[in-house]
């Protein structure tokens, strides 16, 4: 399947229709209840193929979840990508929308990369995400976690690193009460 520039085996995009105030929240001189925007998960998985590819994030995100207003993006709270064998950090340039997300799933992300080259993408992505609060890298291939996310990932809650090949957690990168969760 081809969306934008992005080949992928699955592509999974679900959306909340945006909700309307009440009529009781109606805003001083009679102004009509404000739509509360909408809230949108994005799962990716090239499953491994040697033809997936992402190409730009910021061009999926756009033809996927338009805007009602330039500038008001549509609010993505989840995003999952994984089993694309190679990632580069211009392919992860996710312009405005990357900001609302709060859950980031990279199990098995950039699988066919070197740690160095999946270090690289996650350097891209994470500051593109000041909201995100839970964080997936199950399979993350490195023995210890990327420095990146202790200095950018600040507002972590959880962190997920089931079937990692991690000995060791930088300093500050447990999210505040300790919910790391391996295996």
């Amino acid at each position: 399947m081809q969306v934008a520039t992005t080949r992928a085996s699955f592509l999974f995009l679900h959306c909340t229709a945006p909700a309307l105030a009440p009529a009781s929240a109606q805003g001083q001189q009679g102004q009509p209840p404000a739509a509360e925007a909408a809230h949108a998960s994005l799962t990716l998985h090239g499953h491994s193929r040697s033809d997936a590819q992402l190409g730009s994030l910021a061009a999926l995100l756009a033809a996927l979840l338009p805007s009602r207003h330039a500038a008001e993006p549509a609010q993505l709270r989840l995003l999952a990508i994984s089993g694309f064998l190679r990632l580069t950090p211009a392919e992860l340039d996710g312009g405005p929308q990357l900001a609302t997300v709060s859950h980031l799933g990279l199990a098995r992300f950039a699988s066919g990369s070197s740690v160095e080259e999946g270090e690289a993408a996650l350097e891209a992505l994470l500051p593109q995400m000041p909201a995100l609060q839970e964080l997936d890298l199950g399979g993350w291939p490195g023995n210890s976690l990327p420095g990146c996310v202790a200095h950018t990932a600040t507002a972590l809650t959880k962190l997920a690193l089931e079937d990692s090949e991690l000995t060791s957690l930088p300093s500050g990168a447990c999210p505040a009460g300790e919910n790391v969760l391996r295996s």
